[in-house]
């Protein structure tokens, strides 16, 4: 099991540096990661200790580092972006990888 991951989980992955205005907006897309995964998953793969302390398994923490990280690095969940002759096609963070669909379908019961 894991800890949760947090805002400054996220920085980490993404290799940004963290100030205060950053910190704040990367521990609101990782909550919001934590919260579609976990009704993703029907709460599976989450433990919450006699504390409160909220640990989850090493997969899930994976989907949810990704999963916010792609959604803070873009927020607007734009399509494309073209400036001059740069041009980008980021994830969307509107909906899960594959890989990441696979991993949570593991701790979620499916029909069949």
């Amino acid at each position: 099991m894991a800890a949760l991951p947090t805002g400054s989980t996220l920085l980490g992955y993404l290799g940004w540096a963290a100030d205060e205005t950053l910190t704040a907006q990367a521990d609101e897309h990782a909550a919001g990661a934590v919260l579609l995964v976990r009704e993703y998953t029907r709460g599976k793969g989450f433990q919450t200790a006699s504390d409160g302390t909220v640990t989850v398994s090493d997969g899930i923490a994976g989907v949810i580092v990704t999963y916010g990280a792609r959604s803070l690095s873009n927020p607007t969940s734009a399509r494309e972006i073209e400036a001059g002759a740069f041009k980008e096609s980021p994830g969307s963070p509107w909906s899960f990888s594959l890989v990441e669909t696979l991993v949570l379908n593991n701790y979620r019961r499916r029909a069949g």
